[in-house]
């Protein structure tokens, strides 16, 4: 009993630590530090969740290969799309709701970059043959102004025994 305790305290930290991380970009938190309490309360409600009036969702997606924009989900402003193509190349795409006068993203897979996106456009914010790990930030200086964050996680799945492309990631907005 005590291991197990032990144990959910350990992941209980390091969740808070993921969000706490996710949270500590430039200009993220206006109120300034956050409190242990603070902390924890993100550790808890870090899926779909509203803290400090950022808003948090976690998505987890598999998408057969072939397949082209499908909808992960919409995050606020921001719609996520998987393609996964013939040998099985994860791409994240993405397109928001309001023009993006500023971008930038990186990723494993060799992308960088930095742009402006018209409204209703779909770009590519990462790819990767083996996968591919990232971040794409976005700001919209349109009324209300919006900042976007996706960090995010792809694959291809033959590894794991399946011919799929697999999306993971956090996508925060303020």
């Amino acid at each position: 009993m005590r291991n197990t305790r032990w144990a959910r305290s350990l992941v209980t930290w390091a969740v808070a630590g993921l969000a706490v991380w996710t949270l500590a970009t430039p200009g993220a938190i206006a109120a300034g530090t956050l409190t242990k309490k603070e902390v924890k309360q993100i550790a808890t409600k870090v899926v779909n969740s509203k803290i400090h009036g950022i808003k948090m969702w976690r998505f987890l997606h598999q998408a057969d290969i072939n397949t082209t924009d499908q909808v992960i989900g919409t995050f606020g402003p921001i719609t996520l799309k998987a393609t996964c193509d013939g040998s099985g190349v994860p791409t994240l795409r993405a397109s928001w709701s309001t023009q993006v006068n500023h971008m930038t993203f990186d990723g494993a897979g060799g992308q960088f970059g930095n742009a402006s996106v018209a409204a209703g456009a779909t770009i590519s914010i990462g790819s990767g043959q083996f996968g591919s790990v990232g971040h794409a930030e976005a700001v919209s200086f349109s009324s209300p102004h919006v900042h976007t964050s996706v960090e995010y996680f792809l694959r291809d799945t033959p590894a794991l025994g399946q011919d799929r492309c697999f999306f993971s990631g956090f996508v925060t907005v303020k």
